[in-house]
């Protein structure tokens, strides 16, 4: 891969129009390649994060982050049976109108069936 990368910065680079020596601009400019997973955290080197990366950091940021989540998988719960309450109500409210059993529950779960598979998939920000 660098092998290849020279002919290219030997025809982009001219370096005699900066300073009078005569080189190539592979002499110039030396690429190097370093691992992805070693570029953010340990790479301080080669145009690397200053200072680098932490892996104390990621992880501290990772535990917020899943506090943040506790907290609000408790506070899902707490809503949905908050509404199961006013839900149940609702109900009780038909039936003593004199809605039957089928025409007073009907609405109820499709809304429980649509809110469980909208909150499945966390990507779609319902909840």
């Amino acid at each position: 891969m660098l092998a290849k990368l020279k002919p290219i910065l030997d025809r982009s680079i001219d370096p005699s129009s900066f300073i009078n020596i005569k080189m190539s601009g592979s002499a110039v400019l030396e690429a190097r390649l370093t691992p992805f997973r070693d570029v953010h955290l340990t790479s301080d080197r080669y145009g690397g994060m200053k200072p680098p990366g932490s892996w104390t950091m990621v992880y501290g940021i990772s535990m917020i982050g899943l506090f943040i989540l506790l907290v609000a998988v408790f506070n899902f719960t707490n809503l949905a049976t908050a509404r199961a309450t006013l839900r149940a109500r609702e109900i009780a409210l038909r039936k003593c109108v004199g809605a039957t059993r089928r025409s007073a529950d009907s609405p109820v779960p499709g809304r429980i069936h649509t809110h469980s598979f909208a909150c499945a998939d966390p990507g779609t920000g319902a909840g």
